[in-house]
């Protein structure tokens, strides 16, 4: 109560005027000095970020611009490696079994595969066209494809290939008519960029070789993936991607998963956010803007292409489904290029443009927020330490004072505190703590003495008629069944389970410890059952020896035996029409319990000497302080005895389990007692009737009595 007080006298005090000059040195330092120290830091760490923020987002952009420049740097290595193959097979024998090994070996080899090897001739009889599709080579009729397109389109002129010229189309469609698996006529689509020159040794002739547009897609997308040396940081879903166009303002394909390189060609994260014309003869997801908000930056992109230029530009202004926004995004593009003869300059074909969402700046920026933060964290931690230290060598004495009073009050001790203080006025505090102290525990002494004589007398009282009785509301079951004495949830579950045995006649099994009264559970089903006045008969198995058990229970005839001068019935016999009470039935015996088995199913007995069986009425009831499931899953006990035997299942409480009837008990015994000695009323004490409660009575009832 005192500490309770106390705390509620700081508090007003705290609340009032000047309440934190009263308050302790330590918190006035950190409370005073911790948030100024925050500031200076909060303001030098915020301006760092903004001035890093700038150089990351610089750094940002030129790491994007490296990468487009890799990204289309890998796309001309293609396109040249492809012109040079072309170049080295028109240079040689353009027979069948040449064009195909050709394309085996090429195939084959870690470059990119090839789709279509022709030979165009004047003459049609001696054109070969030679397409590969599932690592198999086919040789089918020469297709209708546009000779004077492939043969002019080098550097927009109409001039004719010379020997040594590659002429380079776009992305056109291919269809074939190839006998693929079972079917002998199958429709083959493919997209395709076809590279074609003239032939040195075939007059009048051209050679074409082609590769599928997908395969340059999925340079890029490689390209744009962990697998690839220009991988800068970790790719997000559709975070960062590329896309090739060409000169006329198509968008012709994007970067996809390089986990899918079958997948078809796709513009749709190219073109999000923007209008236009999609789909083109022979390319159907090519894309032409026109129209929305990336638009102009699209062709302000393409404009510097056409330049031969590259550089970074502001973002599309749309961000993919599935990318979080952020507030800042860039475009970096670079011009792709292709030379079309061997001595002439580099011509362009198309663009690369590399879009990061990602926002790698920003990411940088949350980790200097987070080193500032630390930083910013250890500084103020290293501060508050100082500042802690400071004021815990000035508050010593106080606190170690406070801390052995504050351990005596959670110890439930008073003792002296003997401190060795240096300083006069704890020295002086110290003194008269201990002079409190001194006082208190006189007091206290005094109060405890006064405390056990009141207790002492009160235990030696004797106990009320209400202690000793206990509960009085009793159950209507209380004069029904008078045999079970006692009240509480388990009594009566007890005593209604014996009145549904009474109303049935069948078997019972009675379980529970020693003393918990199994006797009276079974005279009083038998009390209250159709039977009776019919004969109740007990017998306890683990009394008698196995031969004198059997006599008992099934009788002998007159000379069954040496000392057999009289005839005796046997309970079996006794008991007709009435109920045989087996108590400790677990202590029987094998051959006790066989004959105990055909009597239970067939309700016969046969007396020993006799040669005929007795039929009999009789209902048995066995009982067992210890669990008979438990002796028959281990083969001490019959089971299929045991399951004759367990039609109705009843359990005899153990005392511990209704402590409520033990003061009532108590009193019964007593009175019982008075009446056998003629003595006049005893009573218990307080004391002696709280020490019969909470005693856990091993022996139960018999026990208590």
């Amino acid at each position: 109560m005192l500490h309770f007080k106390t705390n509620l006298h700081w508090k007003r005090q705290a609340k009032e005027p000047g309440g934190f000059a009263r308050s302790s040195l330590c918190t006035r330092l950190l409370v005073t000095l911790i948030p100024l120290a925050v500031l200076i830091l909060l303001v030098t760490g915020i301006t760092t970020y903004s001035f890093s923020r700038i150089f990351l987002q610089t750094a940002q952009e030129r790491t994007q611009s490296v990468t487009a420049y890799g990204m289309a740097r890998e796309l001309e290595m293609a396109l040249e490696n492809t012109r040079r193959s072309l170049l080295f097979a028109a240079s040689g024998v353009l027979d069948e079994a040449g064009m195909r090994d050709f394309l085996a070996r090429s195939n084959h080899s870690k470059q990119i595969p090839f789709r279509e090897f022709a030979l165009v001739s004047p003459f049609p009889d001696e054109s070969i066209f030679l397409v590969t599709s599932r690592n198999e080579i086919f040789r089918i009729p020469l297709p209708e494809i546009p000779t004077s397109e492939l043969l002019f389109q080098h550097s927009g002129s109409n001039m004719a290939l010379r020997v040594g010229d590659v002429s380079l189309t776009g992305i056109e469609k291919a269809e074939y008519v190839l006998p693929l698996g079972n079917a002998t006529r199958n429709m083959v689509f493919s997209q395709v960029v076809r590279m074609v020159t003239p032939a040195t040794n075939h007059k009048g002739a051209y050679v074409m070789l082609s590769i599928d547009a997908a395969a340059l897609r999925n340079i890029l997308s490689r390209a744009n993936s962990t697998r690839s040396p220009l991988w800068a940081s970790a790719p997000v879903s559709d975070a960062r991607f590329c896309f090739l166009f060409d000169l006329s303002g198509w968008i012709l394909f994007q970067s996809n998963s390089p986990d899918e390189p079958e997948a078809p060609l796709m513009t749709s994260l190219a073109r999000t956010g923007m209008e236009g014309t999609l789909g083109r003869p022979g390319h159907p997801e090519a894309f032409q803007p026109s129209g929305g908000a990336g638009a102009g930056i699209f062709w302000n992109m393409l404009s510097e292409v056409q330049r031969g230029k590259h550089g970074v530009l502001p973002d599309m202004g749309c961000l993919p489904a599935g990318v979080e926004s952020t507030d800042h995004h860039s475009l970096a593009y670079w011009p792709v290029t292709f030379r079309h003869s061997r001595d002439g300059p580099t011509e362009i074909y198309g663009g690369l443009a590399f879009i990061d969402y990602s926002n790698l700046s920003l990411s940088a920026g949350y980790r200097q927020v987070d080193v500032i933060f630390v930083i910013s964290l250890a500084a103020t931690a290293l501060l508050s330490f100082t500042i802690f230290l400071i004021s815990r060598s000035l508050t010593r004495p106080l606190r170690l004072l406070a801390g052995r009073v504050n351990a005596m009050r959670h110890q439930g001790t008073l003792e002296p505190l003997h401190l060795t203080l240096k300083d006069r006025e704890t020295r002086g505090l110290g003194e008269a703590i201990d002079n409190l102290i001194g006082t208190v525990q006189r007091q206290m002494d005094e109060i405890r003495a006064k405390d056990e004589a009141i207790l002492k007398a009160a235990l030696q009282e004797r106990a009320t008629v209400e202690e000793m009785n206990g509960d009085k509301r009793f159950s209507d079951m209380e004069d029904v069944i008078p045999e079970i004495f006692g009240t509480g949830p388990r009594i009566e579950k007890l005593k209604t389970e014996i009145l549904k045995a009474a109303s049935v006649d069948v078997d019972v099994l009675i379980e529970g410890e020693t003393g918990t009264g199994k006797q009276l559970t079974a005279e009083a089903i038998h009390r209250h059952s159709a039977r009776a006045r019919a004969p109740f008969i007990s017998i306890n198995c683990g009394e008698l020896d196995e031969n004198l058990l059997l006599d008992t229970l099934f009788g002998h005839v007159k000379g069954a035996f040496t000392e057999a001068r009289t005839e005796r019935k046997g309970a079996f016999v006794e008991a007709h029409a009435g109920t045989l009470f087996l108590d400790e039935i677990q202590s029987a015996s094998a051959k006790v319990q066989q004959a105990l088995l055909r009597a239970l199913a067939m309700r016969v007995v046969r007396p020993l000497g006799c040669d005929r069986d007795v039929a009999v009425d009789v209902r048995i009831i066995a009982a067992s302080n210890v669990a008979l499931m438990e002796l028959a899953e281990s083969g001490r006990f019959r089971s299929d005895l045991y399951y004759r035997l367990r039609v109705l299942m009843i359990h005899t409480p153990a005392l511990r389990d209704h402590r409520e009837n033990i003061p009532r008990l108590a009193r019964r015994f007593m009175d019982h007692a008075q009446n056998l000695a003629g003595r006049g009323r005893v009573d218990l004490s307080r004391g002696a009737m709280e020490r019969l409660v909470q005693y856990d009575w091993p022996g139960n009832v018999r026990e208590l009595q």
